[in-house]
Order: C-alpha cells, then structure tokens, then sequence
C-alpha cells in the first residue's frame, strides 16, 4: 500500500495530473524489483492553477461537516 500513496502524492505533486478512472487492474506489482508497475495511464487530467499547492485545514475552509 505505501507504494501506492507514494505514487498518488507524485501523480498530484511532482506530475500534477489526476487519474480520472483509477482501477486496480492497472497496476502490477513485480515481487522481483519490488516496484508498482502502472499498465495505463491514459485517463488522466491536469491540475490547474496551484490546486494542491497547499491544502488548507478544515477550519480554514469553513467545513461545516
């Protein structure tokens, strides 16, 4: 699982694009090397403007819930 929150946190911070369709099936893991293969990336937008740059805490945002 932590490869999987570190390719998250890189997609948003480091690539700034968000996967639109995220499934399981799109991801190998090869118990040889040890790393998270990705099988398709193709559904995937851009983040705009500094989205992610910081995100505020929930008082900040005024939320309610």
């Amino acid at each position: 699982m932590t490869l999987l929150f570190a390719l998250l946190l890189r997609e948003l911070f480091e690539f700034r694009l968000v996967q639109t369709g995220p499934n399981f099936a799109n991801y190998r893991y090869d118990t040889d090397t040890r790393q998270l293969i990705l099988l398709d990336f193709g559904a995937t937008r851009p983040l705009q403007g500094d989205h992610g740059q910081r995100v505020p805490p929930a008082h900040e945002r005024r939320d309610q819930r």
